[in-house]
Parts: C-alpha cells; sequence; structure tokens
C-alpha cells in the first residue's frame, strides 16, 4: 500500500503542475479576452488608471525614500529606547525633514531635474533598507503577537470605526484626483512657488521680492520635487503633488493611535485615527486638501507632543534635538505651526524657572551648596533645543537673509533696513497687512481682544470663521473636542488628556489673536482627534451611562456633518469635489480623452501655447494664481513685491528699465482695466507704457500677451497728473504722478500742485495744457467735456474712471476697449 502510494505523489504532483499552469494560461487568456471587448469601448491604454498608477509609483518613492532617511536620522541621532510605535512616528517625521533638506540643497545647486528626483529617493530607501529590514521583523513580530492575544471587548466596535474613517479617505482621495480642486491659494503660491523652482531648476531669489515667495514653503520644495519628475505633463504634475499631500495625511491618521494611547494607556486605539472624520470642516473646502500647506503642517503636530513628552521628562540633548526637530518641521511649512509650538515651549521655560527658583530657594535657606552644574542643568535642555531649532530652520531664515536681507522678510525691515527694495516698505507693509488681516483679528483694546481670544477658545467650533461665500453662516468644523473638555470632570485618569486639551487650547487662543480663518486650525486638528478619541475611550471604559452618552454625542456629530462633502463652496469652480471629479472621469465615458489632461484656463492655455517663448520670464500684472503658465514669474503688485513702484518711475525708460533689471521679457495683463489692486499713480505709469511701448502678440481670456519693446522708451519725464475724477481720495487739480499713492482708504490726502475751481471752469484747459497725464469720470458732476481730451489717448479704466495719457509723435487717440473683468471670488489671496 506504501508503495502505492508512493507512486501516486509525483503523478500528483505533475498534474497539480499541470493545472496551476493551465490556471494561469486561461486567466490571461480571460484577461486578453476582456480587454479585447472592452478595448473597442474604452481603449485600455487610455484609461486615467495607468495615469494614477503612475503618480502612485512616485509617491510610494516618496515615503520609502522619507522612512530611508528618518530610519538613517533616528538612527544616528535621535535618543536611544524608543518604543516601536513612537519610533515609527518619529522616523517618519525626520525622515519628511531630510528629505526636504535634500530637495532645498538640491534647489540651491541648480540640480532640480528629473534624475535628481528619482535618484533621491532611491539612495534614501537603499542607504536605510538594512536598518529597516531589522525593523520590520519587529514590526512582524509585534502584529504576530497581537493577533495571539485575540479579540478584546474594546475592538468589537473596530470594524464600524473603520468602515466610517475608510469611508472618510475615500472622500478625500476622491477629491484630489481633479486639478481643477486644487485651492485658489495653491493655484497662487503654494504650487505657484514650486513652478517657479521646477522651472528655473533651482531655488533661487524672488528678484521683486515677492513676499509669499520668503514665506516657510516647505510644502512647496516637495511640491516642487513632484513637478520636476519625469514623464508627467501639467496635469500629472498637479495630480502627484496632491497624491503627496494625501501620502502626508494617511501618516498623520497613522500617528494618531500611537497618541492616543499615550493619553489613555490600554484603550483600544487602532480605530481612534477615524476620529479625525468627526471634524467635517475637513471635506470643506478650504480645509480639506487642496494641495496647499495647512495639513502639511499638521503632520507635524502629533510627533511634536510626543518629542516634547520626551524632552519634558528628560531634556538630554538628543531629547531637545528631537523636540526641536518636529517643531521645525512646522514651522518650515507654516507659521502657523506656532499654535503647536507655544505650549512645549511655555512648559519647558516654565519648568525651569520653577527649577531655578527652587535652586534659589534652597540657597537662601542654606539648605545645601547650589554648584553651577545644578545651575546649568534646567538650562541645558533649553539651550539644547534653541540651538538645534536654529540650526534646523536655516533653509528658511538664512535663505531669507542672504536672498533679501531680512530672515523674516519683510517683517523685520525696521531691524534689517531695507537696502534694494523700495524706501517706504515698512509702510507699504502696514497697509497691506491692515488690509488683508483686518477682518481675521481681534479689534479694539488689549484687554478686550484678550477677552475675545479667551472666548474663542470654548466658542471656535460654534461659529464660522471663513469667507460667506464659501459656506456661508454654518459652523462646520466640528465641536466635539469643545464638548469633550465638559466630559473630562467626569472621568479618570485624565491627566495626560488635560494637559493636551490645554495645549490644543493655547493653540485655538494663539490662533485668534493672530489670523483665526478656519482653515489654520486643521493643524490642531490631530490634536483635537485625539483628545476626542482618548475621551471616547476612558468615557467607554466608565461604564453603560457614559457609553450611550457618549454614542449619543459622537452620532449627533457624523449625522450633522453628513451633507458637509456636498457644499459647492469652491472658491473658482463653485462646484462640490464629487461633481468636479465625476466630470473629468465622465470625459472617458465621452470619448475625450485628450480633454482629461488639458487643465481648464487661460493660464494653462499660456503654458501650452507656442506662441510663449520657453525661456520667457512673465510679467503678471494684477493677477494672483500663476498655476499652468509654466514659465518664470515675476508679480508687480505693491504690497506683494518691494521692488516695483510704477509711481516712483519718471518715465516710460524707467519702467523698461526696471523690467529688464528683473529679467522680464514678457508682460500678461487685462490690455486696459485695472483691478486696482495698486494706486492710481502706478495704473496710469503702467498703462502708459504698455499701451504705448510694448507689442500685443496674442490674448489668453480677458488677458493680452505682450513683448518688451526691443529698443528702449522715451526717456522724457512724464509726471503731471490731471485729476478730474470725483474719488474722495484725490483733490480735483494738477498732481504729481508719485503723489497719488494712497492705498486702503487713507486719512490724509495729497494736496495738488495746482487745485482746480469746484465747478471746472476755465481753468481745466489751463490744467490739462500741463498735463502728461488725466484721470476723468463721466459721470462725475461737474465732467470734463471729452472733445478737451484729444491731445491724450486713453490708456484704460480704473473702477468709473477712465484713465488717459498724453499722445506722443502720431499716436491716434485708441478707441476705449470694454475688458474689465470681475474681480476674483476669493480676493484674501494667500496666507502667511
Amino acid at each position: 500500500m506504501a508503495t502505492t502510494d508512493g507512486a501516486r505523489r509525483p503523478a500528483k504532483r505533475v498534474w497539480s503542475l499541470v493545472r496551476s499552469i493551465g490556471l494561469s494560461l486561461a486567466s490571461v487568456g480571460a484577461i486578453y479576452l476582456f480587454a479585447r471587448v472592452v478595448g473597442t469601448h474604452y481603449p485600455v491604454k487610455n484609461w486615467l488608471f495607468w495615469t494614477y498608477l503612475k503618480i502612485w509609483g512616485y509617491v510610494a518613492l516618496f515615503v520609502a525614500g522619507s522612512i530611508g532617511g528618518g530610519h538613517l536620522a533616528m538612527s544616528t541621532l535621535g535618543p536611544r529606547f524608543v518604543p516601536l510605535r513612537e519610533r515609527v512616528v518619529y522616523t517618519l517625521a525626520t525622515g519628511v525633514l531630510v528629505f526636504y533638506y535634500l530637495v532645498f540643497v538640491g534647489g540651491l545647486l541648480h540640480v532640480l531635474t528629473g534624475w535628481f528626483a528619482v535618484a533621491l529617493p532611491v539612495v534614501l530607501a537603499l542607504a536605510g533598507a538594512r536598518g529597516l529590514f531589522r525593523d520590520g521583523r519587529r514590526v512582524l513580530r509585534h502584529v504576530r503577537a497581537r493577533r495571539a492575544n485575540g479579540v478584546t471587548p474594546s475592538s468589537r466596535l473596530r470594524i464600524p470605526i473603520t468602515i466610517f474613517g475608510a469611508f472618510g479617505v475615500g472622500l478625500v482621495y476622491y477629491a484630489i484626483l481633479s486639478p481643477r480642486n486644487v485651492a485658489f491659494d495653491s493655484s497662487f503660491y503654494h504650487l505657484g512657488i514650486a513652478q517657479q523652482y521646477a522651472t528655473e531648476h533651482a531655488i533661487r531669489p524672488f528678484q521683486e521680492g515677492w513676499l509669499p515667495g520668503a514665506l516657510p514653503h516647505l510644502a512647496s520644495v516637495l511640491y516642487a520635487w513632484a513637478f520636476v519628475l519625469p514623464g508627467l505633463d501639467m496635469f500629472g504634475r498637479i495630480e502627484c503633488a496632491a497624491h503627496v499631500e494625501f501620502a502626508l495625511f494617511v501618516m498623520t491618521l497613522l500617528q494618531i493611535p500611537t497618541l492616543v494611547r499615550y493619553l489613555a494607556p490600554r484603550a483600544g486605539a487602532a480605530a481612534s485615527w477615524a476620529a479625525m472624520f468627526l471634524f467635517p470642516g475637513i471635506l470643506v473646502y478650504d480645509s480639506s486638501l487642496t494641495v496647499a500647506a495647512d495639513h502639511v503642517a499638521a503632520f507635524w503636530t502629533i510627533p511634536a507632543w510626543l518629542a516634547f513628552r520626551r524632552a519634558y521628562r528628560d531634556p538630554s540633548p538628543r531629547n531637545a534635538a528631537l523636540l526641536a526637530a518636529c517643531l521645525a518641521g512646522g514651522i518650515l511649512t507654516k507659521y502657523q505651526a506656532m499654535y503647536v509650538l507655544a505650549f512645549p515651549v511655555l512648559a519647558l521655560i516654565g519648568k525651569a524657572a520653577f527649577s531655578l527658583a527652587a535652586l534659589g530657594v534652597r540657597r537662601i535657606r542654606k539648605q545645601g551648596p547650589v554648584t553651577r552644574r545644578e545651575i546649568l542643568a534646567p538650562l541645558a535642555g533649553l539651550g539644547a533645543a534653541l540651538v538645534a531649532g536654529l540650526v534646523l530652520t536655516t533653509p528658511h531664515w538664512l535663505k531669507n537673509l542672504a536672498f533679501y536681507g531680512d530672515p523674516l522678510f519683510p517683517y523685520l525691515n525696521k531691524v534689517f533696513t531695507p537696502t534694494h527694495w523700495v524706501p517706504d516698505t515698512g509702510r507699504l507693509l502696514d497697509d497691506w497687512s491692515t488690509s488683508q488681516s483686518s477682518k481675521w483679528v481681534p479689534t479694539g483694546t488689549t484687554s478686550h481682544k484678550l477677552w475675545e481670544s479667551a472666548k474663542a477658545m470654548f466658542t471656535f467650533s460654534f461659529s464660522p470663521h471663513d469667507w460667506p461665500n464659501f459656506h456661508g453662516k454654518v459652523p462646520i468644523f466640528g465641536s466635539l473636542f469643545t464638548l469633550s473638555t465638559a466630559l473630562l470632570p467626569f472621568l479618570q485618569r485624565t491627566r495626560r488628556v488635560w494637559a493636551l486639551s490645554a495645549a490644543t487650547h493655547l493653540g485655538v487662543f494663539v490662533w485668534f489673536w493672530t489670523m483665526h480663518q478656519d482653515r489654520y486650525l486643521q493643524v490642531l486638528v490631530p490634536w483635537m482627534a485625539a483628545v476626542v478619541a482618548a475621551t471616547i475611550s476612558l468615557a467607554f471604559r466608565s461604564g453603560i451611562p457614559g457609553r450611550i452618552v457618549v454614542s449619543a454625542l459622537v452620532l449627533f456629530q457624523v449625522v450633522w456633518g453628513l451633507d458637509a462633502y456636498l457644499i459647492p463652496a469652491h472658491a473658482m469652480t463653485r462646484a462640490t469635489p464629487l461633481t468636479t471629479t465625476s466630470d473629468l472621469i465622465s470625459l472617458g465615458w465621452k470619448k475625450k480623452y485628450d480633454d482629461r489632461f488639458k487643465v481648464p484656463g487661460a493660464l494653462f492655455e499660456v503654458g501650452r501655447s507656442p506662441l510663449v517663448p520657453d525661456d520667457a520670464r512673465i510679467l503678471m500684472h494684477e493677477n494672483n494664481p500663476r498655476l499652468g503658465i509654466w514659465r518664470p514669474v515675476v508679480v508687480d503688485v505693491a504690497g506683494w513685491q518691494f521692488a516695483l513702484r510704477y509711481e516712483l518711475m519718471d518715465s516710460p525708460a524707467a519702467v523698461d528699465d526696471a523690467f529688464h533689471n528683473l529679467g522680464i521679457t514678457h508682460i500678461l495683463s487685462r490690455p486696459q482695466s485695472s483691478r486696482g489692486m495698486d494706486c492710481l499713480g502706478a495704473d496710469l505709469r503702467y498703462f502708459d507704457y504698455l499701451n504705448a511701448d510694448t507689442k500685443q502678440i496674442t490674448r489668453f481670456g480677458d488677458m493680452g500677451f505682450f513683448e518688451l519693446p526691443k529698443a528702449r522708451p522715451d526717456p522724457t519725464p512724464r509726471t503731471a497728473v490731471a485729476y478730474l475724477g470725483c474719488n474722495r481720495l484725490y483733490e480735483r487739480g494738477l498732481h504729481e504722478l508719485s503723489s497719488l499713492s494712497v492705498r486702503d482708504k487713507q486719512v490724509l490726502k495729497p494736496p495738488p500742485r495746482r487745485p482746480a475751481t469746484k465747478r471746472l471752469g476755465t481753468d481745466v484747459a489751463e490744467i490739462l495744457a500741463d498735463a502728461d497725464f488725466a484721470v476723468v469720470d463721466p459721470k462725475c458732476k461737474p465732467g470734463v467735456d471729452t472733445s478737451k481730451l484729444d491731445a491724450f489717448v486713453r490708456i484704460g479704466t480704473r473702477g468709473k474712471e477712465q484713465l488717459w495719457a498724453r499722445k506722443r509723435g502720431h499716436e491716434e487717440a485708441a478707441a476705449p476697449k470694454d475688458d474689465a473683468a470681475p474681480a476674483d471670488d476669493d480676493d484674501r489671496l494667500f496666507d502667511p
């Protein structure tokens, strides 16, 4: 019998092999047949899937490189004996920081190219592969041990919680699949900066002193890496950057259970990451993932708290450096990371002060000698954190010092005197800051502002702090964090939760005091989600009443936020992300395969047009978005930049000289329509140069594309302006062009060089005779008869006012052009 079984075994093996081969061949044949059939309806090669698969391949490189770099950093410089879960959090944080530093250095070395973008993560991943393999085996053993312990009662809710969280992740991911869901600010400067770096293959100063370009922008550097990857068009570049942000968001979710386990030991925290979606604002513009920097800054929030906890207990140099690295990552991303920085810094200073005070009391009471080492010990951790923080943030402040002469350009202009910027940089910045932030800062006396900020710590989620045209007057942020604070006094073992809750409330205070738009609070949402998850876990341990009440509270919040994803709040599309992405996907069904990758918009038409030279450097006049041009860009609005002040230039030649000094070759501008973003004098000087000296090549939407003149224009000074309108900012009469610089409803009016009579009598002709420019408003009473402007040519409009310039040579009066365009729906322009 044994012999018979032994003879059958080889036959069984052969037959099993034959079946496996047959199954494989049948499967391949089935796939081929299916592909042939569906290919006649929707060719397989045209599937969007392949584009996103390539993007995920690049994002996998980013993640692998970050993990490899983080493992090297933690192994070399990190603290010893860190628990596995915590070590994973620090590895991700330091890895992304290392990746950013290397891309930044590559930009300084002018090697931001495709080969560099691919080689960098590959080298980092290979460098950390050996250690990662060793740690991976530890993780595997840990997972197996967890499984061997069986299912605990707390894990019974894990499946529905995980389904809820997965649904939230799916909604977020679906929104990023269309480039049209990019935020206004992203197209203005988050991705605009990445585009500039990628087109120049380098990180260079913005020669015009562009304020957003001098802000922290770790996110933009990472997006620049995505932009230079090979084989991507504009659609692919934007989508790759969006997927990098999404990867960081997923990493943030994965960090939450580690923090929850610290806040509530022995809690069933595996699915606690889903608490992030108890804040429905994350699904609504402009707090959602829109390739901006808010969620990138939030990535550092949980590592910062865990590192702070270690540094507070043991302020060793390694722990202090780790804390500095996590806080530096946030600060290098956005100044709003100060919300996270506030509590750790104050706590460490307070602990050091308390220790020194205790030593002083001991010395006064003569309870023993106080050594120098004892005095320096409390300051050692602070000193190490400060030094490490300064070193780790050099890509921001040292770069600004080298590029712009001010480490926090332009905010320290009173300390670091501007040399190659306009003389009134400080006043210009103050005027601009007031106009941009007046809606989002508390006003009144100091005591009133303190009261309002303190009150906002508990009411911020119950009233919206956003532009009304986004989601109206409906609060959508989510209130479970605030409500959890009311539950904590009735729960046990909440000391750690109270500490994090206090830190978060302090962050909210700083947020309201500085600039309280809802989206900036996304930096604190990981802390809020961890507090909510820990509170829910502790409430479930308290007994059946606690479970019932907390479940009802969570269910109420979930039901309230169910429609958040369907709010058509996007500043530019006025649609929901569901609609925008669905429209993109439906183009394949309509067989408009190429149209899917042509991102709509005039700026993207500029980037695709053969009429725009590849080496062009384009001046964007009064237009904030720049994404899509795929050329280096210069902007000219005073207050946003500090090199161009048209009203201070005395001739067309001076304008031309300034443009050539900045390397400008072409201009993209509305030909004769001012949006009023600059002063009247600037409009007169600019439109005179544009209409008389440049050559229009073509138009993109309502914007003309102009080429700078071959020869230097007329250097004769032209500075006399006959102001004959009725704007209350100026008196009627003959002005110097440089005096027409009133911005933002300045109280003091510039006096005219020669005032006009109230009834505009015969002196009008005399004023016009001496004027190089004229400003009139046909609807003013008394008005000016346009027949008196025969010696002038109309160069533009500014609101209701018409702008005229004296003819040069044989110029004929140009016919008025009605090309005025409505202002952007979202005119806040950027976040500091």
